[in-house]
């Protein structure tokens, strides 16, 4: 039992890290476009592909800004009409763009890590919510799908991470 709790610590320890490092930097994708960037101005491209996917990669980047501005993430009501159209591009070019961008990811995949990452800030800023309230406030109605995604992506379950705040 205390192993189980140690590890739980641990792994509540490295998700804040994680969040503040979110918080207090560059996205994921940003950092990926900023090392991008350098790449580009001390070497010539090399083809015309690698001109291609720094399009794609900063049409992402703005999108992904506009996103999480907006906190778009949170309403579960856009289509992926809409979040194509918020990108400027059509749908089918839209899906290629996601899935170069977030390493293979679809739109739902996308979406649910943006919703998990804000959930740990709730739970950090709202310690005594009920789960089905943090899950529920982050546009993740189903309690069960919470847990799951919660567990697949932090290794821990959001009662366990919770206990670990107190």
């Amino acid at each position: 039992m205390l192993v189980i709790k140690r590890k739980n610590r641990k792994m509540a320890e490295l998700i804040l890290e994680l969040d503040d490092q979110r918080n207090n930097g560059l996205s994921r994708y940003a950092m990926r476009e900023a090392a991008g960037n350098r790449k580009v101005c001390t070497e010539e491209v090399g083809t015309s592909a690698d001109l291609v996917v720094s399009e794609k990669e900063g049409l992402f980047l703005k999108f992904d800004q506009k996103v999480k501005e907006q906190k778009l993430y949170l309403d579960y009501q856009l289509t992926r009409d809409d979040y194509a159209r918020l990108m400027g591009v059509d749908r089918s070019r839209f899906a290629s763009i996601l899935k170069l961008s977030t390493s293979g990811g679809n739109l739902s995949v996308y979406l649910n890590d943006l919703r998990l990452e804000y959930s740990v800030g709730l739970f950090r800023n709202h310690p005594d919510w009920p789960i089905s309230k943090v899950a529920a406030e982050s546009a993740l109605p189903s309690l069960s799908t919470f847990y799951r995604l919660f567990k697949d992506k932090y290794g821990i379950s959001p009662n366990s991470f919770r206990k670990t705040l107190v």
